[in-house]
Formats: C-alpha cells, sequence, structure tokens
C-alpha cells in the first residue's frame, strides 16, 4: 500500500496507539521527517524473515518507482538474504539493513 504522508501511514498502521513503537513505525516517521514522498508497506509474513511467495518483497517488484527496500527490525540471515536478492533481481534498487542483533554475551 502506497503512502504519501505521516498521517496516512498513521491511519492506516498505526491508529491510536501510544504505547512503544515499532522498528517499522520509526522507519516510516523518520522517512517522512527527511523530505520522503512516498512510502510503499507490505507484509513481511508472519515468520522471523522476510517473506517471498506472493507477499512481502512479490508484492512490491511491480513498482517502478522504488528505488530502496528496507524491512526495519529484521535483523537474520535470511532476511538480508531476501532484500539483497530482491534488489538483485530487479537491479534498480538498494537495500538498508538493520544491524545484526547483539549478541547475549555482548558487553554493549
Amino acid at each position: 500500500m502506497a503512502v504519501n504522508d505521516w498521517t496516512a501511514f498513521q491511519k492506516a498502521y498505526v491508529g491510536e496507539a501510544t504505547g512503544p513503537s515499532t522498528p517499522l513505525v520509526l522507519a516510516v516517521h523518520g522517512f517522512f521527517l527527511n523530505g520522503g514522498g512516498r512510502c510503499y508497506v507490505a507484509p513481511v509474513g508472519t515468520s522471523d524473515a522476510v517473506a517471498g511467495g506472493g507477499q512481502g518483497l512479490d508484492l512490491l517488484e511491480s513498482i517502478d518507482e522504488i528505488a530502496i527496500v528496507t524491512a526495519p527490525g529484521y535483523a537474520d540471515a535470511a532476511s538480508y538474504e531476501a532484500l539483497l536478492s530482491h534488489c538483485e533481481k530487479l537491479g534498480d534498487r538498494v537495500a538498508i539493513l538493520d544491524p545484526p542483533r547483539p549478541s547475549s554475551g555482548s558487553t554493549r
């Protein structure tokens, strides 16, 4: 679904929620705060990785104006592969990847 501004995104995806923001909400908010004009949001599935198979990234293939793809909050190898493969297949967009989550033993 295409959203053209923060208000439209809030109406479609956030509603009246006042709890903690999700990685998607924070990313889209930042996108519009920094002058972004149109954002496409696609469901990524119910697993822990970004999905294909007729949803998620597959839904974005036919939209020519997309230049950047990302899946905020997905920092696993399968999601990285899905995003990078999508960009390589189409050849006209780049992926922004979330950094890996720190391991439980990390001191940072």
